[in-house]
């Protein structure tokens, strides 16, 4: 058993310690970005600053459309690490956020 509980913060920290010249390489239209796990971190960091900013508050909900990139990898670290909830939402997911606007949680489909 170990002493300290497993938490996304404490593997974002030593993401960042131990692989400060590890590369995170995006391949997009422009072209391949690479990004230390360093930069990663510090940009997820950043992104607690941002929702505080937006007056997102602790627990609240953050919905993404980024792609398989650096920028997700942010998301995905820095929104739980600033205790909100990420919802990744696709192309399957269009009801959902229709029923987000207008203010009703989408019904379940039986056809999945």
């Amino acid at each position: 058993m170990q002493d300290v509980p497993l938490a996304l913060d404490l593997v974002l920290r030593r993401s960042m310690a131990l692989g400060a010249a590890t590369e995170v390489v995006s391949a997009e239209p422009e072209g391949r970005t690479r990004h230390s796990w360093r930069e990663v971190g510090e940009r997820a960091a950043w992104l607690a600053g941002v929702l505080d900013a937006l007056r997102v508050r602790p627990g609240g909900r953050v919905a993404t459309f980024a792609y398989n990139s650096h920028r997700h990898v942010e998301l995905h670290l820095g929104v739980p690490c600033a205790r909100r909830a990420l919802h990744a939402v696709g192309k399957y997911d269009k009801r959902a956020v229709r029923a987000q606007r207008a203010g009703a949680a989408p019904r379940p489909r039986s056809d999945r």
